[in-house]
């Protein structure tokens, strides 16, 4: 892990070197590559180890630093409640058939589930994915979880990062999102998003669907993905969680 620390007036990154028992920090120049004085001030083997590790993390995350801060910049692209309307439009115009709810703000998507009644197969729990830098809406079952390896054999994506989730999980969280964290809402044009729609969801008949700010809606899984364009592919694992807790080896079929 790489911290900093302040001396005299200025800030200077420490690591803590792995294997040590006491875990004493160690401290490095604010510029590792160059050193000014013109001598090493790398000690002894392990710290040039740690200065090493040091330099390819920092290789490593700046692409990925570059891509985050970018769609981190777009934010929230739309207001929920613009959002909300829109895609209600989409339905009302495309003739598909919708029950809307409003309730307390659900805090994840099983919440969502139990305020229907209904079966967490046949509830989207929606996440925000940045992929290859752009984002991504992904929608799976409620009692599912993401298959990041395998969604990125299925799009062709190298860099795939979780942005957004319930309960404000993510890089980015909740900022930029009204009311406290809860269930993110399956609003792929609030964030400018393209939408990959679990295949499950669409054989799963009517399904539950959060709208953020308490509310939602309840339509065929397959029209509505049919509806937004979405990708439909399979977005989940080999686990199933369980209403009451715990998970079973379950793989899509």
């Amino acid at each position: 892990m790489l911290q900093s620390i302040f001396t005299q007036d200025r800030w200077e990154p420490v690591a803590r070197v792995a294997g040590d028992p006491k875990r004493y920090p160690r401290l490095m120049t604010a510029n590792p590559e160059r050193d000014p004085t013109g001598q090493s001030k790398r000690s002894d083997d392990r710290d040039e180890a740690v200065w090493r590790r040091l330099m390819e993390a920092r290789r490593q995350r700046a692409p990925f630093a570059n891509e985050t801060s970018q769609v981190a910049n777009a934010g929230v692209d739309m207001s929920r409640t613009v959002a909300v309307t829109r895609l209600l439009d989409l339905l009302t115009k495309g003739r598909i058939e919708f029950e809307m709810r409003t309730h307390p703000v659900p805090r994840h998507a099983r919440h969502l589930a139990s305020m229907w009644e209904a079966g967490l197969s046949a509830t989207v729990r929606a996440t925000l994915m940045s992929m290859d830098g752009r984002p991504v809406l992904v929608a799976v079952p409620a009692d599912r979880k993401i298959d990041v390896p395998a969604v990125r054999a299925r799009t062709g994506a190298s860099g795939v990062s979780v942005l957004r989730g319930d309960r404000g999980i993510g890089l980015i969280g909740w900022e930029g999102m009204e009311g406290q964290p809860g269930a993110l809402p399956c609003l792929p044009e609030m964030f400018d998003a393209h939408l990959l729609f679990d295949q499950e969801l669409t054989e799963a008949g009517p399904i539950a669907v959060g709208l953020g700010g308490g509310q939602s809606i309840r339509c065929d899984g397959r029209q509505l993905a049919d509806e937004l364009g979405a990708t439909v592919i399979r977005c989940v694992g080999r686990t199933r969680l369980l209403p009451q807790g715990g998970m079973i080896h379950d793989p899509p079929r």
